[in-house]
C-alpha cells in the first residue's frame, strides 16, 4: 500500500511539474510580440535664451528670465539623428513635467470643473466649484477652473537644417478614442454658441481658436486640452508627424517658453517617441518546446496515473 501511495504520489509531482511547463510555454508563446519603443528624450529646463534682435544666445536661462520677467522667451534644442527614426506609428512628440503636480495637487480646487461644460452643456452659470475661475469681470469663463486655467502652453517647432518651413505635424489622433469621452463641443459653430463666454484668464487663445485647421480637434474636443485634464496622465502628447519615419539629418525644435515660473519652476522634458512591434524567437521557439513537451509528458504521466490507479484497485 505504501509503494502505491507513493508511485501516486510521484505520478501527481510529474504532472504538476508539466503542466506548469504547458502554461509557461502558453505564456511565452502569446507574449512573444514586444513593444519596442524608439524614442528621443531631452530635458531643456535650463535652455539658453536666445535673443532674436541680435541673433545670439544669451547667458541666461529662459528659466531665470521667466523667474523674474512675464517677457518672451525663446530656447533651441538640437537634435542629431544617424539612423532612420521609424515604428509602426507616426511619431509623437510628448512634454513631462515630472514633478508637477499640475498644478500643486494639494490645493483641492485644482480638481473641480464644469462636467457639464465639458460635455458640451451650456450654461452661463458655472458650476461654483469652478471658483476663482468661474467669472472674469462678470463673464462666465468657459471652460472654467483651475485646471483648465492652468493648461501648458509651451510651443514646439521641428526643423531641419537647411530646410526653411517646420517640418510637418498634426495636433489631432494621438490619443485614443475612448480617452475623449467626457470631452464634447455644444452643437452647432463653437465661436456663436460662446459668444456669451471669454477664455480662461491664463489662455492665450479662446476656446474654439486651438486648432482652426481640424475643426474635430478644435475646442474642448482638442487632444492637447483632453491630455491637460487628464491629471493621471504623466506624458502628454503635443504633436505628430505626418508619417512613420523622421529620416537621419541634423534638425531643431524651437521652444516658446511661455509656461510661467511661478506655475511651474520643475524639470521640462520632451519626448520624440514611437514604437514597433516585434517578434521575439527565442520567446516563439522556446514557448513551442515547451508546449510540446508539458503537453507529452502530461498526457504520459496522465496515462500512468490511470494506469497505477488500476493495478492498485485490482491488488487491494
Amino acid at each position: 500500500m505504501y509503494v502505491g501511495t507513493m508511485k501516486k504520489s510521484i505520478v501527481i509531482a510529474v504532472g504538476i511539474l508539466c503542466l506548469s511547463l504547458f502554461i509557461l510555454g502558453i505564456v511565452l508563446v502569446a507574449t512573444y510580440k514586444e513593444k519596442n519603443e524608439s524614442k528621443f528624450e531631452y530635458d531643456y529646463t535650463k535652455c539658453l535664451k536666445y535673443d532674436t534682435r541680435s541673433d545670439t544666445f544669451q547667458n541666461l536661462t529662459c528659466a531665470e528670465f521667466r523667474n523674474n520677467s512675464s517677457g518672451y522667451c525663446i530656447c533651441f534644442i538640437n537634435l542629431t539623428i544617424t539612423e532612420d527614426l521609424y515604428g509602426d506609428v507616426p511619431l509623437t512628440l510628448y512634454y513631462d513635467l515630472s514633478s508637477y503636480e499640475q498644478p500643486n495637487y494639494s490645493q483641492s480646487n485644482l480638481f473641480y470643473r464644469d462636467e457639464n461644460q465639458l460635455l458640451g452643456k451650456i450654461s452661463e452659470t458655472p458650476a461654483a466649484q469652478c471658483e476663482p475661475y468661474s467669472y472674469l469681470n462678470g463673464i462666465p469663463i468657459y471652460p472654467c477652473g483651475a485646471l483648465a486655467n492652468f493648461m501648458f502652453n509651451d510651443t514646439f517647432i521641428l526643423k531641419k537644417y537647411g530646410f526653411r518651413d517646420p517640418w510637418p505635424t498634426v495636433s489631432h489622433g494621438m490619443i485614443k478614442e475612448e480617452d475623449k469621452i467626457g470631452y464634447r463641443n455644444p452643437p452647432g459653430d463653437l465661436e456663436k454658441a460662446l459668444q456669451n463666454f471669454t477664455k480662461p484668464p491664463n489662455w492665450m487663445k479662446n476656446v474654439w481658436e486651438l486648432d482652426t485647421t481640424y475643426p474635430d480637434n478644435n475646442g474642448i474636443q482638442n487632444e492637447r486640452f483632453i491630455g491637460w485634464m487628464k491629471t493621471n496622465w504623466r506624458r502628454k502628447p503635443f504633436w505628430q508627424l505626418n508619417d512613420t519615419i523622421l529620416p537621419s539629418g541634423r534638425y531643431f525644435f524651437r521652444v516658446d517658453y511661455n509656461y510661467p515660473q511661478t506655475l511651474y519652476n520643475g524639470p521640462r522634458k520632451i519626448i520624440l517617441s514611437t514604437y514597433r512591434i516585434e517578434s521575439n524567437l527565442f520567446k516563439l521557439v522556446m514557448g513551442t518546446i515547451l508546449l510540446i513537451i508539458g503537453l507529452i509528458v502530461l498526457l504520459l504521466s496522465t496515462m500512468v496515473y490511470f494506469k497505477t490507479i488500476k493495478k492498485l484497485r485490482e491488488k487491494y
